[in-house]
Formats: structure tokens, sequence, C-alpha cells
């Protein structure tokens, strides 16, 4: 053996993959489900294709009544699963029941009963409804329209901690990735040296909450998270959430003083929202009464882009990537 040839050496194997962490709910002999998350869909992607980026993929065990059956689809994304996870560590909460995701494959749901705090093995109900990929094969098959399931899943509040932990260990191993052209080597750099990690939300008062609501959640389509009525400042706040995780807080407070958009002014100016198509949001947005302000082309970077306004006035604008 030649000790100065490395080919001459018995090559070490890599240390297999460790399995993903799973979320169990409920157990026999009721209706069980596990949940793991396997990986990124696209793993390799390159960052700068919108969400694409942070689809996960879930891989999921069903068992339910005489049946049986796994699926495996990229139906959550990395915001929705910290969404998920933080739904789950305050469950059960009757100020928020249930948690739906953009995908429809899962949604997990309670009546808001709480065991009692010296009863921590107590049970209680979660209801989780599937749908689409996550039905049974025989049920899913060639059949665009097939009914949901529901799930009875007895649960403790054990179990439920258990199962949020097991989530945030995978939400470890497949974070959120960040949108731009820059590799993942590139990201991590650029992550070491620069303490601020992105914009987390952007707060906005308005003075006619339900109308500000719709327009935010109806109109432009932003997924709300959370929504709490703080009796001791008359006030409610709303989370709502963008596709790329970024979100926008919308509060409410007895007769906050008007803010001037005319003239221009300093401080914070504007809302800043991007679109795929501007004329097709445009249209889609007409029929709901929307009115814009006529569509510009920056000098700089050719993108198009454009004016509108929410209830209280505040301009946003929507950009169009060139």
């Amino acid at each position: 053996m030649n000790d100065h040839d490395p080919d001459s050496h018995e090559r070490v194997p890599n240390p297999p993959t460790p399995p993903p962490p799973t979320a169990t709910f409920g157990s026999a002999p009721g209706d069980r489900l596990t949940i793991a998350i396997t990986g990124y869909q696209y793993p390799d992607i390159p960052f700068h294709n919108g969400s694409d980026e942070n689809w996960l993929m879930v891989r999921g065990v069903v068992a339910c009544a005489s049946d049986l059956w796994t699926f495996e689809d990229p139906c959550l994304l990395t915001t929705e699963l910290q969404d998920l996870i933080a739904w789950l560590r305050e469950l059960p909460d009757p100020a928020r029941p249930s948690i739906g995701f953009t995908e429809p494959l899962l949604k997990f749901r309670t009546d808001g009963t709480r065991p009692a705090a010296n009863a921590p093995d107590a049970s209680f109900s979660l209801q989780t409804i599937l749908r689409a990929e996550a039905l049974p094969p025989h049920i899913r098959a060639g059949n665009d329209t097939a009914p949901s399931i529901m799930l009875n899943l007895t649960v403790t509040p054990a179990q439920i901690t258990a199962a949020a932990d097991a989530l945030a260990a995978c939400l470890t191993r497949f974070p959120p990735r960040p949108r731009a052209g820059r590799t993942m080597q590139e990201w991590r750099e650029l992550r070491s040296r620069m303490p601020i990690r992105g914009v987390h939300h952007i707060a906005i008062i308005c003075s006619d909450y339900p109308a500000s609501k719709r327009f935010y959640t109806e109109i432009l389509g932003l997924r709300i998270v959370h929504e709490v009525y703080r009796e001791t400042r008359r006030s409610y706040k709303l989370d709502l959430a963008l596709p790329d995780g970024v979100q926008v807080e919308l509060f409410s407070f007895p007769d906050p003083p008007p803010r001037p958009t005319r003239p221009e002014s300093r401080g914070l100016r504007h809302l800043a929202l991007r679109v795929d198509d501007l004329d097709g949001e445009l249209t889609r947005l007409g029929a709901h009464g929307i009115v814009a302000e006529p569509v510009r082309v920056d000098e700089f970077t050719a993108s198009r882009f454009t004016f509108i306004q929410d209830p209280d006035g505040l301009p946003i604008e929507l950009y169009e990537d060139a």
C-alpha cells in the first residue's frame, strides 16, 4: 500500500441524512395524522422567482377509520410553516379557531375549548380538513371535484407542543430563503455582514376599520394571519401577509388625526407592491371601483408603475418588474 496515494485508503462514506422530524396529531384507535417537511420543492432554484424558492414538500400519513394512505405535495410556504407553528403554540385560541394556507390541501380548526390549567394531559378536539392531493389515492384519482375529508383528532397540550417543536426543527433545516439573484453561499456571506435581515412589517392606521379591512383583504388579496380586538385601547390589530413573507399591520384607533397625502411631506412616503401583470391587475381592481393614476415608466429601470389609494387616501404604488 502506498501511504502517499490518497486512492489507496479506504474511503469513508458520508453519513446518512437523518430523517426529518415528524409532527403527530391524534392517537389510535382514532383518526391520526403525521406530517413532516422533507425539503424545498426546488432545492437548487436561483433566488429570483417570486415565492417559488420557499415552497416546502410536505409528507403526510393519514389513518382514518379502516383506511391508511400517504401523500406528498409542495403545499406549504416557509412563512406559512412559521404561522402554523405559532398557531399550534397558542392552541386552542378562541380568538383564532382555524388556520388555512395558500394551497388548500390542509386546514386545521378547533372549537376554542381550552383544557383546564391543572389538567395538562386533558384531551381536546382538533379537526383537520384534507383536500385535493391530500385525499386517498382512490378518491382523488382523476377526480378534480373530489370532496374534502375531515379528521377528528383527539390531542393533548403535550402532543401539540411536541408537534410544534418538531415543525420548528423542520423550519431550522429549511428556513425561508430570500429573493435575489444570489447563490446560497453569497447570501450566507451577506447575512454574516448584515445584522438587519429584511422588512418584517409595515404598520397602517385607518379611520374606518371595516372598509380598510375589506380593501386590503378582499380587494388587494392580502392573507389574514391574525386579528385581535384590544379592549383597553378600543383598537383592532389585523396582521396581513404578502406572498414574500412581509406583513402589513392594520390598526384602528378612536379618532386618529389625518395624515396629509398632498402636498408630499417628510417621512415615509408610500407603500409599493410588486405585481407581475400591471394591466391585468388594473383591470381586476377597476372591477372593484378602484381608480388608478395614469401608468408611468421608471426612467432608470424601464419598469411600469402607477398609484392607487386605500380608503384613507394612503398612496399605494403598483410596480411591475421590467
